[in-house]
C-alpha cells in the first residue's frame, strides 16, 4: 500500500515507488494498494481526477493493477482508461 498523503507525497511519487517494488520483487506481479483519502489525519476523500492520476503513475511504475484502500470515501473509477 501507497501512502502518498501520509508523506506528504506527489503522484510521481507512486510511480517512483513502485518502480521500486517491481524491481526488488524478481518477476513478481505487483499490485499498487492506493490510498483515496488525503491522509490518516484528514480524510477527505481524494478527487476523481486525483485518483486517475495516481492509478495511472502506478501503472507507468511498472505495477500489473491498482487496488484502492478505504474504498468507501472513493468514487468508482473505470480502469479502463488506465
Amino acid at each position: 500500500m501507497i501512502y502518498k498523503g501520509n508523506y506528504h507525497a506527489s503522484s510521481k511519487w507512486i510511480k517512483k515507488i513502485t518502480k521500486k517494488f517491481v524491481k526488488q520483487s524478481k518477476g513478481a506481479k505487483i499490485w499498487a494498494g492506493l490510498q483515496t483519502y488525503k491522509s490518516d489525519w484528514n480524510l477527505k476523500k481524494l478527487s476523481y481526477k486525483s485518483l486517475m492520476k495516481d492509478a495511472k503513475n502506478a501503472k507507468k511504475g511498472g505495477a500489473a493493477g491498482v487496488v484502492l484502500f478505504r474504498f468507501g470515501l472513493s468514487e468508482l473509477l473505470n480502469f479502463k482508461k488506465l
